[in-house]
């Protein structure tokens, strides 16, 4: 069950990295016509990663369960 709701995480994780570099890119576009403007820094890659490494916690802990289960 654990490794279920990890790989949920996990590719909520992925979605909410796209929503945040699209965010930072339009920002960063529209700065770039102001030059006062500081353009943000995308913390995509961090958010990306961490996904990574909650989705693939969550295949090992399904693999794990399914053949804890299948054993009795």
């Amino acid at each position: 069950m654990i490794g279920i709701l990890l790989i949920v995480v996990g590719l909520i994780l992925f979605a909410a990295a796209a929503v945040v570099h699209q965010g930072v890119v339009s920002f960063n576009n529209a700065c770039a016509q102001n030059p006062a403007c500081t353009p943000q820094a995308d913390p995509s890659g961090a958010i990306t990663g961490a996904g990574v490494g909650v989705l693939l916690l969550g295949v090992v802990l399904l693999v794990v369960g399914v053949n804890i289960y299948r054993k009795g």
